[in-house]
């Protein structure tokens, strides 16, 4: 179209020519303008939620995005919050502030808060959580209707009674005072019926059913390119204040809409009546919808500006001025299967197929050159022109170079790799060398100079692999080639140095169908499967410190969310991507042309802002907001979840995080939305979360939120000093214990040692002395002649051996058994009876009820009367004795007495090398007991010993 405007205005032959010519020039330009609008209203990606996605309810009444990032959805059923992936629900259920969950409208404060309006109050929500406004704190309705904002900025609230400033002014400005908002947007007004364009210079007006589709206009949103943007019941129309041209957006025709906003990254929200959140992106790839159906194998422009697509097997469409066709039949070719295109200097096009190549001429006249016209082979692989018109012509057995009519043709015999041609680099100069054609063959890398003279680079000369798939030359005239094995290398003037290695995504190996760099330097990587970018400040840094490791970061992948339908290339296809002089970038691939427009691609996106979801504390949820949580100690797993606010596509965002005091470095977690830390020790943490999209850096601004781990209570310093002290009284106990067991031990064996004393002393002894005594009569007895009573008495004093022997050892080993003794009372007795004792005659006399008593205290108290009598028996000259056995209700009490010559109780207690008077105090105490001896010289001595009743007990017995 705007060549036949120029030509017709050259064809005028008037004075008024050069105004003509300017006028239909400006129709032109102000028709590829709208075109161009229009065909980004139809390249537009278009996505939508519903409730089965996570919204409340489908009526979009409002939509508004706060300075965080997030986008909020007003709906009849609730508030929802939309991050990307998912929206968090805010209703009557679940936040109480929400007296209704029937949202009207929502408004920005301006302070990084939101104004709600519902049926039933208004609510302003901040990062301290949400708070209510109803008649009480100056609302005329609790039923909000609107929200808008005067001209100084401040908030007007429009209820079902009036409108009022918020908040109320102190002076009581009254409701009927404040004018209610009208539908304007700047120089745009709209009614039900139309929408009006009015300045000072411009006035438009635009009809429903007449410059608009059939409805009623709902709301009207101005975008930042100043187009108008307006809702209807009947979808969306877009209109161009430049040509006054109103569109319909295709894929809303026919949807009732409530709302409209434009975010900060220029995407377009539309809430509608039943179909829920929808929204309109401009992606960086674009198709030709005409040839969604052609794999295509090459593109290439032409002189005169025209596209043309080679395809794989309907040969050649062009498109110029926005009209596709075919101008050239594929029968006229030499094949409908097209390998590689060629623009021709002439204004022409080179073709190649497998059956030939072909010349197109400006007037899309056919030209076929095959074997016979002196190509070595019919399958053309690549095409490459020089600046002096002439044509490379790679084919399956050589490489043959056309000037004119005359061909030469070059062969592993004149010093190429190989005969198998690949890709070809006609005129590449390397800092000041002579311009020469490069061509990858089967045997390597290929030179042909000037004069013609050959040389093959392999992997002598740095080369990775001998077969080279793909070449380029960057901005600065290096060379650079892509091996088979996805080694990326740079020549230097003698050799090549590999820079990096293009990582697959996947476990399978894929090549390098191409390499491009685009006006801005970055490197465009082209292979079977997928199309990268590497960009130019990486591309340098590598060069400076080569080789580098391609670090993941570096490289931007591109899919469907960015418009790219298919990123698969034709398997036979040798053409390369075609960098238009407008800054776009048409790829082949499977699924028609791929069109990057990289003259808008932003190199400086850091990345979208994240935001922090929640913190789980053992999938417990804790409150973030507004202060440092605090986590006491021993939960095992801390799992923060976070989100890219990025609406373009979420599930490509990349995040890394860093836990500052546990992490050393950044921790690369691909795109997980959340990370998870355990057994962190006590202190204070700050998380730090960055993110970046595929074709954007690391986010400059950091997220970041603290935590704080408490220490276990054995962990502070009065816990401490409370186990120091409690250790060194433990250690002290010990060593008061271990003391108290050797004294016990000390004491234990000098009792033993007593008691062994008093029982030789009792026994023994006294069976000794029972037994001289025995003998001296034997002795006066046979002195006598008195046979038989001397042999009576050496029977008697066998038996008192015998019963001391039994007494030894009852006392050494305390074997006399209970079901054995006899009661005290009746030892006693037999103690009275024995011959020893017969000189004093001792009477025994019991009072009380008997009572048993531990065998041992039995044994303590006959052997402490036995010596009270053998006592009176050697000292006392007495010629009767007394016992007296008392059991009172707590206590026993023995009586012992005689009538003898007594003794000094000072001289006793003195007197050493006898154990009689000291043996029977410690048999006292062993019981508990309390002894008492009383003597007179010349009258007699009473031995009195009180023993508690509950210290002889069966169960307990003496100590």
């Amino acid at each position: 179209m705007l060549a036949a405007l120029i030509t017709l205005s050259m064809s005028l032959r008037s004075k008024r020519r050069p105004r003509l010519l300017a006028l239909a020039c400006g129709f032109a330009l102000c028709c590829f303008a709208a075109g161009a609008r229009a065909q980004g209203l139809d390249g537009m990606s278009h996505q939508s939620w519903s409730t089965e996605d996570g919204l409340p309810q489908s009526s979009i009444h409002s939509i508004s995005q706060t300075s965080d990032g997030f986008i909020w959805a007003g709906t009849e059923a609730g508030l929802a919050r939309f991050d990307g992936s998912q929206f968090e629900v805010f209703d009557q259920q679940t936040t109480p502030a929400l007296h209704s969950s029937d949202i009207c409208c929502l408004l920005l404060d301006g302070q990084h808060g939101l104004w709600i309006g519902t049926r039933d109050g208004l609510v302003h929500s901040s990062s301290t959580g949400f708070i209510w406004y109803g008649t009480k704190d100056g609302l005329p309705s609790t039923e909000i209707t609107g929200l808008s904002k005067d001209e100084h900025g401040g908030l007007v609230v429009t209820t079902s009674l009036g409108s009022v400033h918020w908040p109320p002014a102190t002076n009581g400005m009254s409701t009927s005072s404040v004018v209610p908002p009208t539908n304007t947007s700047g120089p745009w007004s709209w009614t039900a019926s139309e929408v009006q364009l009015q300045s000072a210079t411009v006035f438009h007006r635009w009809r429903t059913g007449l410059e608009l589709p059939g409805g009623r206009v709902t709301v009207v949103a101005v975008d930042r390119e100043g187009y108008a943007w307006v809702g209807m019941t009947s979808g969306v129309v877009v209109i161009d204040p430049a040509t006054a041209r109103a569109r319909e957006v295709p894929a809303m025709k026919g949807t009732s809409v409530l709302s409209l906003l434009e975010d900060v990254e220029g995407n377009h929200w539309i809430g509608t009546e039943s179909s829920g959140l929808h929204i309109l992106r401009r992606p960086l790839f674009r198709g030709v919808p005409a040839l969604a159906e052609s794999p295509t194998t090459a593109v290439v422009q032409t002189k005169d500006g025209a596209m043309w697509i080679g395809t794989r097997d309907n040969g050649l469409y062009r498109i110029r001025d926005g009209v596709v066709d075919q101008p050239v039949a594929s029968r006229s070719l030499t094949s409908a299967v097209i390998l590689c295109l060629q623009p021709a200097p002439d204004g022409g096009l080179w073709v190649g197929t497998p059956d030939g190549l072909n010349k197109v001429t400006a007037t899309n006249a056919v030209r076929r050159i095959t074997t016979l016209n002196g190509l070595p082979d019919d399958y053309i692989r690549s095409l490459a022109v020089s600046t002096d018109g002439s044509l490379w012509v790679g084919t399956q057995h050589g490489l043959d170079h056309i000037q004119g009519e005359q061909h030469r043709v070059f062969t592993s015999i004149d010093g190429l790799g190989g005969d198998l041609i690949g890709a070809i680099l006609a005129d590449a100069t390397t800092r000041g060398s002579a311009p020469a054609v490069w061509v990858a063959t089967s045997g390597g890398l290929s030179r042909i100079a000037e004069d013609g003279a050959v040389r093959t680079f392999t992997k002598a000369d740095g080369l990775t692999s001998l077969i080279v798939t793909a070449l380029a030359r960057d901005n600065a005239g290096r060379l650079w080639a892509a091996n088979r094995d996805g080694a990326i290398a740079v020549f230097d003037e003698q050799r090549f140095l590999t820079l990096f290695t293009m990582n697959p995504r996947s476990s399978e190996e894929r090549t390098i169908q191409s390499l491009t760099f685009d006006h801005k330097g970055s490197l465009w990587v082209h292979m079977d499967r997928g199309i990268d970018r590497i960009r130019a400040v990486q591309i340098d840094r590598c060069l400076q410190h080569s080789p580098c490791a391609l670090q993941s970061e570096w490289l931007t992948s591109y899919g469907r969310a960015d418009g790219l339908h298919n990123d698969e290339a034709v398997a036979t296809a040798m053409g390369l991507p075609w960098l238009t002089p407008q800054g776009e970038l048409w790829f082949p691939t499977r699924a028609g042309v791929a069109i990057a427009d990289i003259a808008n691609l932003r190199e400086d996106n850091k990345g979208p802002p994240v935001a922090i979801e929640q913190v789980l504390v053992d999938d417990t949820p804790v409150d973030v907001q507004n202060h440092v949580p605090e986590i006491p100690y021993g939960h095992r797993r801390i799992s923060i979840e976070y989100a890219g606010l990025d609406f373009v596509s979420p599930s490509s965002v990349h995040y890394r995080c860093r836990l500052v005091d546990f992490d050393r470095d950044w921790q690369m977690v691909g795109n997980r939305r959340s990370v998870t830390y355990t057994n962190l020790s006590p202190g204070l943490y700050t998380f730090h979360v960055q993110a970046r999209t595929t074709d954007g850096n690391w986010g400059a601004a950091e997220t970041t939120i603290q935590l704080r781990i408490l220490r276990p209570f054995y962990r502070h310093w009065w816990f401490v000093a409370l186990i120091a002290v409690l250790v060194c009284a433990f250690l002290g106990g010990i060593y008061l214990l271990r003391l108290r067991v050797l004294h016990q031990r000390f004491n234990a064996v000098l009792a033993e040692r007593n008691r062994m004393a008093r029982e030789i002393h009792d026994t023994l002894t006294q069976d000794f002395v029972s037994t001289c005594l025995q003998l001296d009569i034997v002795a006066q007895q046979l002195k006598r002649g008195q046979v038989e009573k001397a042999i009576e008495q050496v029977q008697r004093a066998r038996r008192y051996v015998t019963e001391g022997l039994a007494e030894a050892r009852q006392s050494i080993w305390e074997l006399r058994t209970s079901n054995t003794r006899e009661p005290l009372p009746n030892q006693l007795a037999h103690l009275t009876e024995r011959e020893t004792f017969a000189s004093i005659r001792p009477h025994l006399d019991v009072q009380g009820s008997y009572r048993p008593l531990s065998p041992r205290a039995e044994r303590e108290i006959l052997r402490l009367a036995n010596e009270a009598l053998v006592n009176i028996v050697r000292h006392a000259n007495s010629r009767e004795a007394k016992l007296t056995l008392t059991y009172s209700a707590d206590a026993l009490m023995l009586t012992v007495e005689d009538r003898g010559t007594g003794f000094d109780m000072e001289d006793a207690a003195n007197k050493e090398g006898h154990f009689g008077l000291m043996g029977m105090k410690e048999r006292a105490s062993v019981m508990d007991g309390n002894l008492e001896v009383t003597s007179i010289v010349g009258q007699g001595t009473t031995v009195r010993l009180r023993v508690p009743l509950d210290a002889l007990s069966e169960q307990r017995g003496p100590r």
